[in-house]
Formats: C-alpha cells, sequence, structure tokens
C-alpha cells in the first residue's frame, strides 16, 4: 500500500500521515496536525504511544484507536489514531475529529481513554516482567562468575594457612579469608534475596536442636570477633524448648546477620542474645523470641523505616555506616517467609534492640540413626576421581587431598576420555565432576558415566559455581547423587563425600 494511496482514501479528512519503523523511530510525518522531526522516538512525543509499541512489531495489521485526546507543543486535539501496516510499510494515521468528539460524543471519548490506560497498564506489567527476567538471568551469570574465582582464593588462602607463616603474614592472610568470606555471605544472600522475591527459596523442616545451634554460633562470633571492649552474651530461657521442626540453616542465616550488623555497630560495651518462649499452644507450635541488644550507635526514628529495605546503610554524621543493607534485607525477608517477625527499637547514642519471633513445631521424640556395621566394607575403598580440565583448580584438589585426615586419595582426569580409561582400570568410591566442560556439559558426562555398568552405581558430587535453583535441579535430575556449592572448604567437600 502506497503513501498516496492512504492519502487518497483520507481525502476529505484532516489527517496526519507518520511513517515509522517498527522500533517507533519516526521516518517521515507530513506535519499537518502537529510537529514530529525525523530519528526521534514517536512515544517521545506523547505517553499514548506507548500502548502502540506492542502493534507495530506484528506482522502485518490494521489497529484503530478512537477518541485519543492528545496534546503535544501546545496544541491540544481530539483525534482517532490507526496502525496500518503492510509488507514493509507502517504508518501512524492521525485524523482530526475535534470538533465531532467535542460537541457529540463526551462519553466515547472517556470510555476509550480507560482502554488507553489499559493498554498502557498491561505494557508497564510486560515491561517489569522483562525487567525481572533480566535481573534474574544476571544474577545467574554473575553467581557463577563470582564463584569460580573465589573458591580458588578461598582454597588457596586456606591451604596457605596450613604452612608456617610469621606473625605478620597470618595477619594479613587472615584479613584475606575475612574479606573472601565476607564477598561469599554477600551473594548467597543477594541470590536468597532473589529466590525469595521469586518465590523458588526452598525451606526445610528437618529435626534440630537449638542450643546447639545457639552454642555454634555464639563460640563462632567469641573467636571471630575476639574484641575485649564487647563482651557478647547469651541467655535462654529453660522453659525453651530445644528440640525442634523448621530450618536451622536459615534460623542461623537471621540471627548470624542480626549479630554482625549488631558487631558492626558496637565499639564498646555489650551484645546480648536472649531466648525466650513467646507461647506455646495445644497443637506442640511453640513460638520463640530472639532478642538481641547492643549498646551500638543507635538509630534515628526516621532512618528504622528504611533499615530492612535492600542496600540501605544508615548514617549518623561522620561515621561509618549502620547497618548492612543486605544482610537487614534477608533478616525480614527470611522471617516474614517462615511465618514470623521482626521489629527494632533503638536509641541514637544508646543503642538497639533486634527482636524476632518465630514459630516451631515442637518435637519429643528424636529418632535414631541407622548405622553401618564395622567390616562391611563399604568404606574400605577411599579412592576419588575428580574429572577437571582447568589446571588452577587441578592445583588446588591435589593440594586438598594431600596428606587429608579422612584417608582420601586423589585421582585427576584432565577430560572425559581419560576419565573412563581410568574407571575401567581401578575402582573408585566417588567421582568429582562439574556444570561445565570445553566440549561438554557436566549433564552429558553423567549421562556418559550411567551408560555403562561398569561404573554407573558410583556416586557423583558435582562442585561448581552455577548454584541457581534450576541449575542444581538439572543436574540432580540426570544422576549426580549430590551437589557442593563454590566456594568451599577442605572439611565441607570431605564432609559431602562422606555423605554419599
Amino acid at each position: 500500500m502506497s503513501l498516496n494511496a492512504i492519502k487518497a482514501f483520507y481525502i476529505d479528512k484532516k489527517v496526519q500521515i507518520i511513517a515509522v519503523d517498527t522500533q517507533g523511530v519516526i521516518l517521515t510525518s507530513d506535519d499537518i496536525l502537529f510537529s514530529f522531526k525525523p530519528n526521534e522516538k514517536i512515544e517521545d512525543q506523547h505517553p499514548f504511544f506507548y500502548s502502540l509499541l506492542p502493534f507495530l512489531a506484528a506482522k502485518n495489521t490494521k489497529e484503530s484507536f478512537p477518541c485519543i485526546n492528545l496534546n503535544i507543543n501546545g496544541q491540544q486535539k481530539i483525534v482517532d489514531i490507526t496502525i496500518l501496516k503492510k509488507d514493509e510499510e507502517l504508518y501512524v494515521i492521525l485524523t482530526d475529529f475535534t470538533n465531532h468528539y467535542v460537541y457529540s460524543q463526551p462519553l466515547v471519548q472517556e470510555k476509550n481513554e480507560s482502554v488507553i490506560a489499559s493498554n498502557r497498564l498491561k505494557f508497564e506489567k510486560e515491561l517489569l516482567f522483562a525487567k525481572e527476567m533480566f535481573k534474574n538471568s544476571f544474577l545467574a551469570h554473575l553467581n557463577h562468575e563470582i564463584r569460580n574465582p573465589l573458591n580458588a582464593l578461598l582454597g588457596f588462602t586456606e591451604l596457605l594457612g596450613e604452612t608456617n607463616l610469621t606473625f605478620q603474614q597470618k595477619e594479613t592472610l587472615s584479613v584475606l579469608q575475612k574479606t573472601g568470606m565476607h564477598i561469599k555471605v554477600l551473594m548467597d544472600d543477594l541470590l536468597d534475596i532473589s529466590k525469595i522475591e521469586t518465590g523458588i527459596l526452598e525451606i526445610k523442616e528437618v529435626p534440630f536442636n537449638l542450643q546447639s545451634v545457639i552454642a555454634s554460633m555464639t563460640k563462632h562470633f567469641q573467636v571471630k570477633k575476639n574484641n575485649p571492649n564487647i563482651e557478647l552474651s547469651y541467655l535462654t530461657d529453660q522453659d525453651v524448648p530445644a528440640k525442634l521442626f523448621g530450618d536451622p540453616t536459615r534460623i542461623n542465616q537471621i540471627l548470624y546477620n542480626l549479630l554482625e550488623n549488631a558487631y558492626r555497630n558496637t565499639k564498646k560495651g555489650g551484645i546480648a542474645l536472649q531466648i525466650s518462649l513467646n507461647n506455646k499452644s495445644k497443637d506442640n507450635i511453640a513460638s520463640i523470641q530472639f532478642k538481641i541488644t547492643d549498646t551500638g550507635q543507635g538509630i534515628s526514628e526516621k532512618q528504622i523505616a528504611t533499615i530492612f529495605d535492600s542496600y540501605v546503610q544508615l548514617e549518623i554524621e561522620k561515621e561509618r555506616p549502620l547497618g548492612d543493607g543486605l544482610g537487614l534485607k534477608i533478616v525480614k525477608d527470611l522471617t516474614t517467609l517462615l511465618g514470623g517477625s521482626v521489629t527494632v527499637e533503638s536509641e541514637v547514642g544508646v543503642g538497639s534492640v533486634f527482636t524476632v519471633i518465630l514459630p516451631f513445631k515442637t518435637r519429643e521424640k528424636i529418632s535414631k540413626r541407622k548405622s553401618v556395621p564395622k567390616g562391611s566394607g563399604i568404606i574400605m575403598n577411599k579412592r576419588i576421581l575428580a574429572i577437571e580440565d582447568d589446571t588452577l583448580n587441578q592445583m588446588l584438589l591435589m593440594k586438598q587431598f594431600i596428606d587429608n585426615d579422612k584417608g582420601y586419595s586423589l585421582a585427576i582426569a584432565p577430560d572425559t576420555e581419560s576419565a573412563l580409561k581410568l574407571l575401567d582400570t581401578k575402582h573408585f568410591l566417588a567421582i568429582i565432576i562439574k556444570q561445565t566442560y570445553a566440549s561438554s556439559t557436566g549433564i552429558d558426562l553423567i549421562e556418559k558415566l550411567k551408560s555403562n555398568d561398569k561404573f554407573k552405581s558410583i556416586p557423583i558430587l558435582v562442585v561448581s559455581g552455577k548454584s541457581m535453583i534450576k541449575e542444581q535441579d538439572a543436574i540432580l535430575n540426570a544422576g549426580a547423587s549430590a551437589f557442593l556449592k563454590k566456594p568451599y572448604s577442605k572439611n565441607e567437600i570431605f564432609s559431602a563425600l562422606q555423605k554419599l
């Protein structure tokens, strides 16, 4: 359809014809009603044109929008808008019906403006969805790219700590380890926030001992901080049940972030963790209160309103930032997800009190774990095969397994073919693989291993920086026995092997 044909069709009307491309960029305009400049985007001329963008991408279309009130560059007109597209030609046609609509159809105008608002809302929702998809994709990629080098950094610093070092070298190494672990915690929190927002964070319901969780955490902070100016104390009321069902990892995460926040903002005085029974129902549901009190800088009333928001850090005059935006955000999100609540009371210059209340199902008995009889032969062979094509990771694995107190011996295969040859001649307790190789994927490798009757029963441990839930599920569903997220310590990889 030519431009002349369109003009002939609208010969008796006051019409403006605008040629655009599928992205909404103006190519030409006869400027009968409004002045449009070439190479500008049509949606920048008026908010209504945003709702036209989905139609511009259609293959062949003719869409009409009557009674549109446009105010462009001080000129106000009521027009009918038609999108006309056939083959490669695309036009937006404005037909001036100002007098007609002003005097005879006010109700039609109101109705169609409602449709416009609806279309715009739909477009904004689609845009929001696209942004969310991009964010999740970016986080997955960032997660993998950071975890791999971080694993090498923490692995070699751990090995370096086992050598003979001077006092100054030990101090420097300690800073490196703390910095690396801080990055790891931030990565975990960032991904957990994303998982909570998308509804894919897994919450476990397992038996655990509350006192063991608390004792381990407080001991960790007493050793880690070792600050003579700050006294850490904890008290658990006698009526608090210790044997509970819940997710101890998430409980630990909540309390860890709150204690870390308290240490960050307290220069001297004390930090106290008090645990008490809020109430207990007849159906064995106990509501337990965790109160973390510090004598730190305190938070103003105005600042408390945003303390649990993502990436927010508070400041008092020239003091260093108060609060870990990610840490407190994860506390709020996890507490809500577990069906609890978190509140904060604070006074500037006096200190802060964070109170978390969480519900737990109590348990009376602990089921006995099944043990393997001695002499069964199940753990006699401790030869491990690692299939690793990266030389840095090969070196790290070799050093981690040298003289280990678990009795493991390690063989490394640089590719699948070498691995199959080793498996054909020797028996291995377990196989360590990763998710991506130069010429194949971890899933392809698992399929090869499982297709061979001779060693298909050997358990496979996947060690990878690709740790999003979907990525873990995909490789576990392919036949892997367990998944270990990078970065990991020697104890963590040995513990994972023992559980296979």
